[in-house]
């Protein structure tokens, strides 16, 4: 199984494009599963997702609405994103953000043939997948020296060593640089690169192509994290 986590303000009209692709080009829904988390008062995401779990009410969907209080000391990643990954069933977890939309037919089929295949080669089961996300045009200096994708795709073994998709040290931003620094310098073959293979499309404003600054950060922004700072930390964790 495939597990598709979101975590999402605001944007009704990207959402639906973004989550309706899901469907439109999976090649089995059985074999997926939606989880999605949201502030508790959105009002304007909210009422769509209730329509959209309806709408798909054949299809594993579910919706978490997350209350921290005070409001200003969420977590992305800690409150958000990995209690999702923690709670997810699937073989890998796909973190697709509600401003990429899927354009690929039977990425579902792809995602996890390959990962059979490599569990198959090379006998373990921890492992990113690389996909075309689109922001080659916005890709930070600091991720450039390895292979990158800002969506994060991870095998469930791996979700589980790092206590879910990102660590929690990073509150927000710099979470996909700190994950594919990761992975692209394991000391096993830990990267699958489907980046030729399934094609997102991405709808960000860091693209130029939404006006809006438009995520969980929206209305209070987090105050963003230096990855290579908790690299170093953890490195050196496991050198002690």
């Amino acid at each position: 199984m495939l597990s598709i986590i979101t975590v999402a303000k605001g944007r009704k009209d990207i959402s639906q494009r973004s989550f309706e692709s899901i469907w439109a080009n999976c090649h089995d829904k059985d074999n997926i599963e939606h989880l999605i988390a949201t502030d508790h008062d959105d009002e304007e995401l909210n009422p769509f997702i209730k329509e959209y779990m309806e709408t798909y009410s054949e299809c594993r969907i579910s919706h978490q609405k997350i209350q921290i209080e005070p409001y200003e000391y969420r977590n992305i990643h800690k409150d958000y994103w990995n209690p999702l990954a923690r709670e997810s069933v699937g073989e890998i977890i796909f973190g697709l953000t509600n401003d990429a939309i899927i354009t690929t037919k039977h990425f579902d089929k792809i995602m996890l043939e390959a990962a059979e295949d490599h569990k198959i080669k090379h006998r373990h089961s921890y492992f990113q997948i690389l996909i075309d996300d689109d922001d080659e045009s916005v890709l930070p200096e600091s991720a450039k020296p390895f292979d990158f994708c800002g969506l994060l795709v991870l095998s469930q073994a791996a979700t589980r060593v790092l206590d879910g998709i990102a660590p929690s040290e990073i509150i927000f931003s710099s979470a996909d640089q700190y994950v594919n620094h990761v992975f692209a310098h394991s000391l096993i073959p830990s990267q699958i690169d489907l980046r030729e293979e399934i094609k997102t499309e991405s709808i960000s404003h860091y693209t130029g192509k939404q006006e809006r600054a438009d995520d969980v950060t929206l209305s209070k922004p987090l105050k963003a994290t230096d990855w290579r700072a908790v690299a170093e930390r953890k490195y050196d964790l496991a050198l002690d």
